[in-house]
């Protein structure tokens, strides 16, 4: 089998794709081709193949987006135009068509992963990886100079198509700032969810490859998680005392609860959704040129949100 690591940008996809093709059997590690380049924004790899991100610039193109621009309605993947650029897009997969196996990804993901399924006519298991949206807006900070609206929208829209997706929802769900602590401090938690998904996912029958145990998770930890990455997530040079900065702080609390209790991707989902609303008047202007035949219209049901948030503190606050 497969599998895709989703995440947004600057939310430890390369470093989660790395310790997962690190898992794999030495032969199956570069049947994908050329990986992008390092580069200083990532000088221990994309861990990321270039026909995939290729692809999802074209896909993107196609929708009148871009990966800083993401469209806030998702586009209309089974309409014929998109069908036959999807299907044009086949012969530069093949690996990714075929039954190897192999790990891929790429942030875009998070917006096009649908359209996939029509181009690898599969649904593709995957991981996803959560980060601080301060952590994350620092970090385009000092590579593009966005300021904390322009990457807040990039987090809430990336993360709220990623759980919103008709693909399947991710197998397991894990918080960047868990899979960078020393081994001390590293919780139980997290450990399983990875050795599991490897099982699940990676370790195919087929290759004989048998489980893989606690002990060899974490020493891919150990060589994964750099000194540098192992930072505080504070808020660092996009600090604000502003209404956005509160908003995206108070969803930021929310997510990373849930994530920690288990919460499915749907109530994931729904914490982007009310997200956005609340941060709209701030993230509205930035959005991408409106989607051909498209209207940017969101509706929230307050009740609904009222209910989702009193569940999700009955769990996290249970005595």
């Amino acid at each position: 089998m497969s599998g895709w690591v989703l995440g947004c940008h600057r939310s430890g996809t390369s470093l989660l794709s790395g310790l997962l093709r690190a898992s794999l059997p030495d032969s199956q590690e570069k049947i994908l081709g050329r990986d992008i380049p390092e580069s200083l924004a990532n000088p221990y790899g994309h861990h990321e193949s270039e026909q995939v991100c290729a692809s999802n610039e074209q896909i993107l193109n196609w929708a009148s987006a871009r990966w800083d621009r993401p469209f806030l309605v998702m586009p209309d993947w089974s309409c014929q135009e998109s069908i036959d650029l999807l299907t044009s897009l086949r012969p530069t997969l093949r690996t990714h068509c075929g039954k190897g196996l192999w790990i891929d990804k790429d942030p875009r993901l998070c917006l096009t992963r649908d359209a996939w399924l029509h181009i690898l006519l599969k649904d593709i298991p995957s991981i996803a990886i959560v980060r601080n949206p301060f952590a994350v807006a620092e970090s385009l900070f000092r590579r593009d100079g966005y300021s904390l609206a322009k990457a807040g929208l990039i987090w809430i829209l990336y993360n709220l198509h990623l759980f919103d997706a008709r693909a399947s929802a991710p197998k397991k769900i894990l918080l960047f700032d868990e899979l960078v602590l020393e081994r001390s401090a590293r919780d139980p938690k997290t450990i399983y969810d990875l050795q599991e998904f490897i099982e699940m996912v990676f370790l195919d029958s087929c290759y004989n490859q048998g489980s893989i145990s606690p002990e060899k998770i974490n020493e891919l930890l150990d060589g994964h998680a750099h000194s540098s990455l192992i930072r505080s997530e504070a808020r660092g040079e996009v600090a604000e005392e502003s209404a956005l900065a509160k908003q995206l702080e108070s969803i930021w609390h929310q997510v990373s609860s849930a994530v920690r209790d288990r919460c499915s991707a749907e109530d994931l989902a729904k914490l982007f959704r009310y997200g956005w609303a609340d941060c709209s008047p701030w993230l509205n202007p930035l959005l991408a040129e409106p989607l051909r035949r498209q209207s940017f219209s969101l509706t929230v049901d307050r009740q609904e949100r009222g209910d989702l948030l009193s569940r999700l503190k009955r769990r996290i606050f249970r005595p």
